[in-house]
């Protein structure tokens, strides 16, 4: 019984799912801070900051976090799906429950109290289908075998 269940253990890649997790994370890193670059290179002189201040508790901010959130769930699963080679779901799903675990961390020392009710319900309800759909088209991106094709 107990050797049945380390089977299962057995077919996650770890490094799979650090990779997808890493390049994820990553991905929110780079669009962050590309905003900021923009502003600081733009000879703006500041307006971005302003305006940056003004929208980060507006719905507008909001929403594009969400979906850069959603995207970097998403891409995550689908590094993770594709390096994995099986079970690709699987792999996105666990891509997305270690962002439902940073979300949690983060949250609980960042925006939790600042964020209004809906962001947080939806932030921390979209990441584990999120990562599994990248996983779906992971295992959909690959090439279909044709057993009529000739070896």
């Amino acid at each position: 019984m107990i050797l049945e269940k380390m089977s299962g253990i057995r077919r996650v890649n770890i490094k799979a799912i650090v990779n997808g997790f890493v390049c994820g994370v990553l991905a929110v890193i780079t669009a962050s801070l590309l905003v900021f670059w923009i502003d600081k290179f733009s000879g703006s002189q500041g307006v971005f900051q302003d305006l940056i201040a003004a929208q980060c508790n507006g719905t507008p901010m909001l929403i594009l976090g969400l979906l850069v959130g959603c995207m970097a769930a998403m891409g995550g699963g689908y590094i993770a799906g594709r390096m994995s080679k099986t079970n690709e779901v699987l792999h996105g799903g666990i891509v997305g429950c270690l962002y439902l675990l940073m979300d949690l961390v983060m949250g609980q020392f960042f925006q939790l109290s600042i964020s209004p009710a809906w962001h947080n319900i939806i932030s921390m309800t979209a990441n584990i289908p999120m990562g599994m759909l990248g996983g779906y088209f992971a295992a959909n991106s690959r090439p279909k075998s044709n057993p009529n094709q000739a070896l």
